[in-house]
């Protein structure tokens, strides 16, 4: 995102993160702070985590697999998750 971009204010906002500074322009509630990095999964644009900054400072070039890794879990859970719904559904459909 450009740093002119009317998108920054509009992420930050979503994500409650931003500096200090920024808190009363933006009008939230700050739940991150300055630096933050939210690791998005691209295909359901859920929440890997919000402890990125964190995990690039234990682990360094380890995060990125650690977040891969994080990401499968979820991707499997939601797998499970989604085949349960469908026999309920299919269950109750049938009977």
């Amino acid at each position: 995102i450009p740093f002119e971009s009317s998108q920054r204010s509009e992420i930050k906002r979503h994500f409650s993160t931003c500096a200090h500074r920024e808190l009363e322009e933006l009008g939230i509630d700050r739940k991150h702070e300055i630096p933050t990095i939210i690791v998005i999964d691209t295909r359901s644009q859920g929440i890997i985590t919000t402890e990125g900054a964190d995990d690039v400072d234990q682990m360094g070039e380890g995060a990125l697999e650690h977040w891969k890794d994080i990401q499968k879990r979820v991707r499997r859970n939601e797998e499970v998750m989604l085949q349960k719904k469908n026999e309920i559904m299919t269950e109750a459909y049938y009977g």
